[in-house]
């Protein structure tokens, strides 16, 4: 049987996981993947903005990153330890991303229209 580990380097061709603690609730990590053409993404899952993801993820090329809220809604995001988009920009900005790809919006924008 193919462990994750041997799966990921084989079929993904990933050389290396870094797991990077987030803030959130307790346990929580975002992850940095390095593959073996040199490729670099990192993911954060929920989270505030985290020093040790941006430096982990610094020079990536793809970022993907929640952002819960907008700006508007701050405070929200700092009482449920998320980030609005601006934060998740900062982030990305700050680590050198090359893309960045934003997630886990709250339901309260599902009518909004991006044009």
């Amino acid at each position: 049987m193919t462990s994750l580990k041997q799966f990921a380097r084989e079929s993904l061709r990933i050389v290396d996981i870094v797991p990077v603690p987030m803030v959130h609730c307790s346990d929580t990590h975002g992850v940095v993947l390095h593959f073996a053409d040199g490729t670099k993404i990192s993911y954060s899952g929920d989270t505030r903005p985290c020093e040790q993801f941006i430096k982990d993820s610094a020079g990536v090329d793809l970022m993907i990153h929640e952002a819960t809220f907008l700006q508007d809604l701050l405070k929200n995001a700092i009482e449920n330890k998320h980030s609005t988009a601006l934060e998740a920009i900062e982030v990305a900005y700050k680590a050198g991303a090359k893309k960045l790809v934003l997630t886990h919006f709250s339901q309260r924008y599902r009518k909004l229209k991006f044009e």
